[in-house]
């Protein structure tokens, strides 16, 4: 049950958009937070997924955003290095830049 839960998340047009421009950029990112512990958990599908940037999460942010055809714009949060934007059902996607591990 949990794999195929996974298969279907991963296979979703969001995350290959996700995959695809962290690729073309060259940054690694990491799904993490709540979207995850649900995903496992099996349990409500989250409004909200939150996606960890080695490097500059804003410019990837709005690299997916505009990909996307999103009519959301980018909302970036220049104090705490993220940004954010609407998708279809999703609250939002966030974006939480880190420097290099």
């Amino acid at each position: 049950m949990i794999e195929n839960l996974i298969k279907d998340s991963i296979n979703n047009n969001l995350f290959k958009i996700i995959s695809k421009c962290s690729d073309e950029i060259g940054l690694e990112c990491y799904v993490i937070g709540g979207f995850v512990r649900d995903l496992f958990l099996g349990s409500r599908k989250s409004k909200d997924i939150d996606i960890l940037i080695i490097g500059d999460g804003i410019e990837i942010a709005k690299k997916v955003c505009k990909k996307l055809n999103s009519k959301n714009k980018v909302k970036v949060y220049k104090n705490f290095r993220t940004a954010a934007f609407k998708y279809q059902d999703m609250a939002r996607v966030c974006w939480i830049q880190k420097g290099k591990l």
